[in-house]
């Protein structure tokens, strides 16, 4: 398990038991109140389906 924002371009994770692979990564600062963001760019690998995703930095997901 590793956090999202040490994703980078290329990586295959698992989210909500579906493969992703990342296309582009974009890490926001941390505000007054929060936590960092990451923005992630991701295929699907099984429908091939892009997306964007916007996740807390600190987030754990499985890479492959």
């Amino acid at each position: 398990m590793i956090e999202i924002q040490e994703l980078k371009k290329g990586d295959v994770f698992v989210l909500d038991n579906e493969e992703y692979r990342v296309k582009n990564v974009e890490v926001s600062k941390i505000g007054k109140h929060g936590r960092a963001k990451v923005r992630l760019e991701v295929v699907n690998l099984r429908n091939n389906e892009e997306k964007v995703m916007i996740r807390v930095s600190t987030e754990k997901v499985e890479k492959k």
